[in-house]
């Protein structure tokens, strides 16, 4: 038994389940925040013009859901899941069937919230996420993250639990496609690029790390 550490969007699904998430909850309605989806994205792009980091993008994506609710949030992330919005990356997926016929821990690591991620968890039996983590206040988000999980925090996290769960990290495996999740596969024994980003792939090739190539499900 080992610990399988999952990146979450453009590996075990091929889009960005923040993005795909606000996207079909703004059709539904409207942010307290006043913003429409394309005005997110257009603040969005310009904060990565002007070189903010992702961890400070991630923490702004949250305080959009400043006094949304949480239970509606989590029943738009069911409805969100149920209408096939997210597709999955098939060679991913017999990486994760894989890995709990081998009685592996699975774990998704992720920039979303379990919130939005949840229904994929139980569609797919993982049980266990390290994930951003808002704050929320009688029900409702308060537009606060107590945890990011971007970049070098997936590195940290993914280590404190290998660590709280007594398994060796040289025995662990991680999957991620982009150059951010460089410190999560350097951390553990059993590394994997999935359809990486250029910057990833040179790494990879350098490292010698397993490549993953895998398409949509149909």
């Amino acid at each position: 038994m080992s610990i399988a550490f999952f990146d979450f969007d453009e590996t075990v699904i091929t889009g960005k389940s923040m993005f795909l998430f606000l996207q079909e909850y703004s059709c539904h309605r409207r942010l307290q925040c006043g913003l429409s989806f394309n005005e997110i994205m257009e603040k969005i792009y310009f904060l990565k013009k002007k070189g903010s980091i992702r961890e400070d993008i991630n923490r702004y994506y949250y305080s959009l859901f400043k006094n949304e609710n949480q239970f509606q949030v989590r029943m738009m992330a069911k409805n969100i899941f149920d209408k096939g919005i997210y597709k999955f990356n098939t060679e991913v997926l017999k990486k994760i069937r894989y890995h709990q016929h081998q009685n592996d821990d699975v774990v998704f690591v992720s920039g979303a919230m379990k919130d939005i991620i949840y229904p994929v968890m139980e569609n797919l039996g993982v049980k266990n996420s390290l994930c951003s983590e808002p704050i929320i206040s009688n029900g409702c988000y308060t537009g606060v993250l107590n945890k990011v999980s971007i970049g070098y925090h997936k590195a940290e996290y993914a280590r404190y639990y290998a660590k709280k769960n007594n398994q060796p990290l040289v025995e662990c495996y991680a999957y991620g496609d982009h150059i951010s999740d460089i410190d999560l596969l350097k951390l553990v024994g059993h590394p994997c690029a999935v359809n990486p980003s250029p910057e990833l792939l040179t790494e990879a090739e350098k490292q010698r790390w397993p490549i993953l190539y895998s398409h949509i499900c149909d």
